[in-house]
């Protein structure tokens, strides 16, 4: 089975584009076998070079090791995979995806049918499918979803016959594996088959179902624990790997998908600072822990020291302008929270003119936050650029910008409109939860004010609803949004408040342990509404929260 340029998948014997893989970078380049070196130290070393974001220097030290051992050659092909994930753009991704296949094959040649390093080559063929599978799966289209299912299927054969076996009696007994080779094994997979469940887990639910189909188990629990027994290895080359990506779990993506303390935006504080401690000692000069650093003092609502941080992080990384760029995309967001609308114009008009991330959305927040400013000349200069904007792909994103352009075409840009439509992105990117108490107090005047058109009135009572739930006036938010969850003027390019309205009662009916209402709300949002912004991603959120509903009701009757 494999898929065609168009997307379509189509059934083969074998996986040509895999076997092929060699002739398709870096020319005639060939990889040299040397004297024997120690891989794991190697190996480490490389890692914690990547993840201190020096690429070159990674890819010097095993470039001529990198047939020694599997873990070498793993470690070639995570450095390829940051480096995509860093620069995202086509190229660099299409040529790491390529890199990586090229390991693949490397690794099935030199590695597979050997005694002493077979389970080694099963883990590093797991984790090179998972680093293309996850390229694929930050594309959030449909099309790209299925072929990263794919890959991720080619892994999970690797990764689940290594862990049967490390789970088994016989492991201990296999007489050509010392102690230390053993643990090795087990850690390295652990991360892997860690990684494995954690990102099937929060594909969108529609997708999910067909990865069931595919065989593709996605147990969020299960990747956790996982990632958790790799990281306490600090001697495995794969503990940094599971460090880094459970502090990306409990600081960027547990807001999204679970009830935390019956708040959405809230993230493991307590889990993410005992990781940021540990890791401080070698990746203090990181720009990944710089920038994990700059999310943790956002989520504590320390929105000042955050510009801080951004600043002194864009003048320290000014060797990597896509470094670089990453705090920019964090300082837009920190102004924007603190209502500093013209300085968020400014850094995400960078991120337009600079990264080949989201062009588009870029471009739409910084004329949105020009707008917002009253400055109409420049909006009205950015907007321009944004109105030949076509529906030529399914990512989300994508379709939320056309659906907000033809509403502004229909009621006319205003500065007030912009600053609801500036609550609206901050709301669905989760700062709104997490900015600063003087902040609230001018966004909830403005959404209680607000009476410039009625197609946004349902926006303007979901808005005020979400700030009182914010500041635990809980009456009040559930009027608010009863009143946009039935709107008096329905919208369809602002359809999704209703169902984004159902699942903020969700959140009033979890803290007033009214468990079986919150339940109600939950079945409505996913079941009552289609073809609204952001749907897969709320879809992804009520499957978490249901399982959390269920959790919560089942230790409350017990």
């Amino acid at each position: 089975m494999s898929f065609s340029d168009d997307g379509n998948i189509e059934t083969s014997d074998n996986d040509s584009e895999d076997e092929s893989a060699e002739d398709l970078y870096l020319g005639n380049e060939q990889f040299e076998n040397v004297d024997p070196v120690d891989y794991i130290a190697m190996a480490k070393e490389a890692v914690h070079l990547t993840l201190n974001n020096k690429f070159l220097e990674s890819d010097a030290l095993i470039r001529s090791n990198i047939m020694v051992h599997p873990l070498l050659s793993g470690a070639f092909a995570f450095n390829a995979a940051c480096c995509a994930i860093v620069k995202f753009d086509d190229e660099t991704v299409y040529k790491s995806r390529i890199r990586i296949k090229k390991i693949v094959s490397l690794i099935k040649r030199q590695f597979f049918n050997h005694v002493t390093t077979k389970y080694f080559a099963k883990t590093q063929l797991g984790d090179c499918y998972t680093y293309i599978g996850i390229l694929y799966l930050f594309r959030t289209e449909s099309r790209a979803y299925l072929r990263g299912g794919w890959y991720l299927r080619k892994a999970w054969k690797y990764y689940n016959s290594v862990y049967k076996t490390v789970n088994s009696t016989t492991f201990m007994n296999l007489k050509h594996l010392i102690d230390e080779e053993r643990n090795l094994i087990r850690c390295g997979n652990a991360c892997g088959y860690g990684l494995f469940h954690l990102c099937v887990s929060l594909v969108p639910t529609r997708i999910l179902s067909l990865f069931e189909m595919f065989g593709l188990p996605g147990e969020r629990e299960t990747g956790l624990e996982e990632l958790s027994l790799s990281h306490m290895n600090k001697q495995e080359p794969h503990s940094a790997i599971s460090s880094f990506v459970l502090l990306w779990y409990y600081v960027f993506v547990q807001p999204y998908v679970t009830l935390t303390e019956f708040s959405r935006g809230v993230s493991n504080e307590n889990e993410g600072l005992k990781l940021m401690a540990e890791l401080s000692s070698k990746f203090h000069s990181s720009p990944f822990y710089a920038v994990f650093q700059v999310q943790m003092k956002r989520n504590s609502s320390n929105f000042s020291e955050t510009l801080e941080i951004c600043k002194q992080s864009i003048e320290t990384f000014t060797g990597s302008r896509e470094i670089q760029l990453l705090f920019v995309v964090q300082l837009g967001w920190t102004n924007l929270g603190l209502c500093l609308y013209k300085q968020a114009a400014e850094a995400f008009h960078k991120i337009y003119q600079e990264s080949k991330w989201s062009h588009n959305f870029y471009l739409y927040l910084a004329s949105i936050c020009a707008a917002a400013e009253n400055q109409k000349r420049e909006a009205n200069k950015l907007f321009g650029k944004l109105s030949s904007l076509k529906r030529k792909n399914s990512a989300e994103v994508h379709v939320f910008i056309v659906k907000r352009l033809a509403l502004l075409k229909k009621i006319g840009l205003s500065a007030q409109v912009c600053q609801l439509l500036c609550l609206e992105v901050l709301y669905h990117w989760m700062i709104l939860d997490i900015v600063p108490d003087s902040s609230l107090t001018q966004f909830l005047a403005l959404a209680e004010t607000f009476e410039a058109h009625p197609q946004l009135e349902s926006l303007s009572c979901f808005i005020q609803g979400v700030i009182h739930r914010i500041r635990g006036n809980l009456d009040e938010s559930e009027v608010m949004l009863l009143s946009a969850r039935t709107p008096r003027h329905p919208e369809r390019l602002t359809s999704s408040v209703s169902p984004y309205a159902c699942l903020e009662l969700v959140e009033i009916a979890s803290q007033q342990k009214k468990f079986t209402q919150a339940k109600i709300y939950l079945l409505e949002a996913r079941d009552n509404y289609q073809g609204y912004d952001f749907e897969q991603r709320l879809h992804i959120t009520v499957y978490n929260y249901l399982n959390g509903i269920d959790r919560e009701s089942d230790s409350d009757c017990s």
